[in-house]
């Protein structure tokens, strides 16, 4: 998607380029949500590690 963003950009095309300036905030948005979601995730499986039910929960996962 960001490939698609920046080929589009290097065509200047001024749709694009007002519609890309309009979904910014939007991406930014997005991005840290997923950072966000990602620590929170790590987060839940270093606690989930420490009381060993991490194993059972990667063993359930595989099957």
């Amino acid at each position: 998607m960001l490939t698609f963003v920046k080929h589009n950009m290097k065509q200047s095309n001024p749709l694009i380029f007002r519609g890309y300036n309009y979904n910014a905030p939007m991406a930014i948005i997005l991005m840290m949500f997923k950072i966000t979601m990602a620590w929170v995730s790590q987060f839940i499986q270093s606690v989930l590690v420490e009381k060993n039910y991490f194993r059972r929960w990667q063993i359930f996962l595989h099957v």
